[in-house]
């Protein structure tokens, strides 16, 4: 458990900021003895993950950005298997996506596509959201707009999900999408982008939450 000050010996002013990590307590249920001796200093802390439903429609866990997106990715393989294609299609699964997005980009020069889709996730809409970039997590995908994105491909994107009766939600995208497409985009010469984006709740929380 997570102990800190409780609201009603707190500041306001502390009410309005988060813990810095070295001012929060872990209460293990040991004595101090026991703790010193099955709990060595230094010993890493996380917490405690797992991933259950949420009522009949949803999902909750950690790490669901980008997991659920790449079990997306996963099922539309199995969905196309048999399928003749008239294109190459990979499916990247790759690092350091929250920081420099590094392992799209050398991955995205070396395959050199004609065209790549980033899939992600984007923030669900809660109370507190940005009223600007939130979204129904049961709404259907996110399909970006902004300059990240190739124009035509965006507007495939929903002329498909239209022709297809598939649920769908604009999302304007006005500057750096926080995705692989932003490097992929620039990649060599220049590469053709699309950035769709699956809605999802408390996003880099260790409950994040989703629509099955």
């Amino acid at each position: 458990v997570v102990a800190c000050l409780p609201p009603h010996v707190q500041t306001r002013e502390d009410m309005d900021k988060s813990q810095p990590i070295k001012e929060l307590y872990l209460d293990a249920g040991l004595t101090q003895e026991q703790a010193q001796r099955l709990i060595p200093i230094g010993t890493p802390v996380v917490y405690r993950g797992s991933c259950a439903p949420l009522g009949k429609e949803l999902l909750w866990g950690k790490a669901l950005d980008d997991r659920a997106c790449f079990a997306l990715l996963l099922h539309t393989l199995e969905l196309l298997k048999g399928e003749e294609l008239d294109v190459d299609l990979y499916v990247l699964g790759s690092t350091q996506e929250e920081t420099h997005s590094t392992g799209a980009i050398t991955a995205a020069y070396g395959i050199v596509p004609d065209l790549c889709v980033a899939v992600d996730v984007t923030h669900g809409k809660t109370p507190d959201a940005n009223l600007h970039r939130r979204s129904s997590i049961g709404g259907g995908p996110q399909i970006g707009i902004g300059p990240n994105m190739t124009r035509w491909m965006t507007q495939r994107m929903i002329e498909k999900a239209k022709a297809n009766a598939i649920p769908y939600q604009p999302e304007v995208m006005e500057g750096h999408t926080g995705t692989n497409g932003w490097g992929m985009q620039v990649t060599r010469e220049g590469v053709a982008t699309s950035v769709v984006s699956l809605p999802l709740k408390y996003m880099h929380s260790p409950i994040e939450v989703l629509d099955i």
